[in-house]
């Protein structure tokens, strides 16, 4: 779990936390550094990543395509290199290099995404969405065991929910993200451990904010 967490630092996410802080069940889940070990050398993963906005002028809505390449081992090392690209209409990206020992990248590319899309809308700093979301992890939660279908078969599966500004004392200034989730599910029967990670600005709300990372199976290869 500590490189995941190093990861998470890394792109500001985390910032005074040792890995202890993170040591409940429900973290040690999110965070497994294991979760890729179920992908084999040569596989793609398929996520849809889909954001809804309630204010399309100042946080656009947006739709793209993930695919998460884990590659052979890197020369030298024991870990394997992961490619995430993704495409989005014209546009296609490719990003750096991970390691497959940090776990699955779309964590820290879904809460990454969601800080900056928070910050965005509210006009707030993202370090301080940011913080609030560390706080939260660190103040734990409890995980609650549900049935999924996965391949047309029911598996076992783990359902985790967040509400990071639950205990902010200036509601105002978060807007409709006072009352937002998180929730992540996630089964070591799914290739790679996500099956959706899911951000709703107001539970109670029919329209408004939402973003959502899911996993749809495994990339077909060009032929």
């Amino acid at each position: 779990m500590q490189s995941i967490i190093r990861r998470l630092c890394a792109t500001a996410l985390c910032l005074t936390l040792s890995a202890p802080a993170f040591a409940d069940d429900a973290l040690d889940r999110i965070f497994d550094t294991e979760n890729l070990d179920n992908v084999k050398s040569g596989m793609t993963l398929a996520f849809t990543h889909i954001r809804e906005t309630h204010n399309p002028e100042i946080l656009p809505a947006l739709e793209r395509n993930i695919e998460v390449a884990v590659e052979g081992k890197v020369e030298g090392k024991e870990s394997r290199s992961v490619i995430v690209s993704f495409k989005e209409g014209e546009r296609n990206v490719t990003l750096s290099p991970f390691s497959d020992g940090g776990g699955n990248p779309m964590l820290v590319f879904f809460l990454e995404s969601l800080a900056k899309a928070v910050a965005k809308s509210t006009g707030g700093s993202p370090f301080y969405i940011k913080n609030r979301i560390v706080e939260t992890f660190q103040r734990g939660t409890e995980v609650s065991p549900i049935e999924i279908v996965h391949d047309g078969k029911p598996v076992e599966a783990s359902r985790i929910l967040y509400a990071p500004f639950a205990k902010e004392k200036v509601k105002d200034r978060l807007q409709n993200f006072a009352n937002m989730e998180m929730v992540f599910t996630l089964s070591e029967a799914v290739p790679g451990g996500i099956v959706e990670i899911r951000a709703i600005d107001d539970p109670k709300a029919e329209d408004g904010f939402r973003e959502f990372i899911v996993f749809d199976g495994i990339a077909e290869k060009d032929e």
